[in-house]
């Protein structure tokens, strides 16, 4: 399978859209009909839960459209610690390291996220791996600044 425009029209992301994307998240224009391309599209609702705390699905969820909010539980209560808007990648630890999902991801708007499987991840790398190896450091580089907030 080979990245083009018309990958991208195939996912019905406008020019803006992929502006947002690239400028957000991927840095190539190839790279994200790539990532597109092997990634299931799953539409929300509001008020569904996307990831479960504790769980281990190691897939990462790309953000196009909607707002979500992420909350840990810590003993009976349960905080809400941050909000994710679009073109953010959600997930990326669980991706990284396949352990246990560390929040709970619930959608506060109706909208539209792209999951990258562990399987779909490993056909990627296995048919074009410059942009497998592309994406794990647009990973990282979103975990780590993740981070950095987070201890800010």
């Amino acid at each position: 399978m080979q990245p083009s425009d018309s990958l991208l029209s195939d996912y019905f992301l406008s020019e803006q859209d992929l502006h947002h994307l690239m400028e957000h998240l991927v840095s190539d224009r190839a790279n994200a009909g790539t990532l597109l391309a092997f990634a299931d599209e799953m539409r929300f609702e509001a008020g569904e839960m996307l990831i479960r705390q504790g769980s281990t699905d190691a897939s990462v969820l790309i953000l196009t459209e909607g707002t979500l909010d992420v909350l840990v539980d810590e003993g009976d209560e349960r905080k809400t610690v941050a909000t994710i808007e679009p073109y953010a990648l959600v997930g990326e630890q669980g991706f990284i390291d396949g352990g246990p999902r560390t929040a709970t991801v619930i959608a506060r708007t109706d909208g539209v996220a792209h999951r990258l499987t562990d399987a779909g991840f490993e056909q990627i790398r296995s048919v074009h791996p410059e942009v497998a190896c592309a994406f794990l450091v647009d990973v990282s580089r979103a975990l780590a600044q993740r981070i950095r907030r987070s201890n800010g």
